[in-house]
């Protein structure tokens, strides 16, 4: 369970907007059984008193798509548990796709189905001409695709172009620029010859062709 305090959306029996959002990414960061409070909640709750009821902080922790950290705690009460493994940020997981810098308008449907399609394993391709957004697509939908314990990696070939390297090493190139490009490109065949089910592998390529 998860506690947060902020206005909110109605409509047709349903409630949406960025408290909601919050407290949904909130929730995630807990274990079952644990209640965990944000610190908007906790402040206006203040201390509990005549009460056993007890605030257990936690730390500041990074949400999932969201900008601003939020500071948890843990509501302490007798019969329920105490002792949880610890909490799991989305700051926590490895990787480096970049943060993003303006919200993700439109594509909401193009999006889920890119993250559907990677939670299924394999490789995904997004064909499209320079400047339509595949790689803000590619980076919004493999954002939310979990259960990816090595995490999540963006690797940019555009610069390793055969034309571009001419241009700034000679004929020959960069040395380590040309293993970064045969690494990838043997690990590409490798993810693309694979089942989809063939160690959880999951690629997603934007390309002009």
């Amino acid at each position: 369970m998860a506690i947060h305090v902020g206005d909110a959306d109605e409509r047709d029996g349903d409630y949406f907007g960025p408290t909601v959002n919050r407290v949904a990414r909130l929730l995630a960061l807990g274990h079952g059984g644990q209640v965990l409070v944000s610190g908007v909640a906790m402040q206006l709750a203040g201390s509990p008193a005549d009460t056993d009821l007890g605030w257990l902080e936690l730390g500041t922790f990074g949400l999932k798509d969201l900008r601003e950290p939020e500071r948890v705690f843990q509501l302490t009460a007798p019969g329920l548990p105490r002792e949880f493994k610890a909490l799991v940020s989305a700051g926590d997981k490895p990787g480096n796709l970049p943060r993003a810098t303006t919200s993700f308008v439109g594509r909401r449907q193009d999006a889920e189905r890119l993250a559907e399609l990677l939670r299924a394993g394999g490789l995904v391709t997004l064909v499209g001409t320079g400047g339509v957004g595949k790689t803000r697509l590619a980076i919004h939908s493999a954002e939310r695709v979990d259960g990816v314990p090595d995490g999540t990696w963006l690797v940019e070939l555009a610069p390793l172009s055969a034309p571009a390297l001419r241009r700034r090493h000679g004929p020959l190139g960069d040395r380590r620029d040309a293993r970064r490009f045969r690494f990838c490109a043997r690990s590409a065949a490798r993810v693309s010859a694979q089942p989809p089910s063939a160690a959880g592998a999951r690629q997603l390529r934007a390309s002009r062709r």
